[in-house]
């Protein structure tokens, strides 16, 4: 059984980043491994990459999302990522961040 990991919208961008080298590697060498885990991500993570502006760069990190499972975001994902934000886990500008929490915990 291999292990599942969630993809965040950090993960991808962080593929492209080379402000920060030691990071930029370290998730190159994890993309290198991708076959050995369960990955999936979300619509929220589809949402906030294609607001990137530079096209090129939008195109390459969307081009990430295939062969992805890409969960859909439900209302009871809402819900939970809204219990978040109300007992201050995230404050309310990190709402996507908390949708990505409860799409980690709330999906297979």
């Amino acid at each position: 059984m291999k292990l599942r990991v969630y993809l965040d919208t950090s993960v991808f961008s962080a593929y492209y980043d080379d402000r920060a080298i030691d990071r930029q590697q370290a998730t190159k060498e994890f993309w290198s491994r991708l076959s050995n885990f369960d990955v999936a991500s979300s619509e929220i993570a589809k949402q906030e990459l294609a607001q990137t502006n530079d096209e090129r760069l939008k195109t390459n990190l969307q081009s990430m999302l295939e062969n992805i499972v890409i969960y859909p975001i439900t209302e009871d994902i809402r819900e939970l990522a809204s219990f978040y934000v109300s007992y201050d886990v995230f404050g309310q500008a990190m709402f996507n961040d908390a949708l990505h929490v409860a799409v980690a915990v709330m999906t297979r």
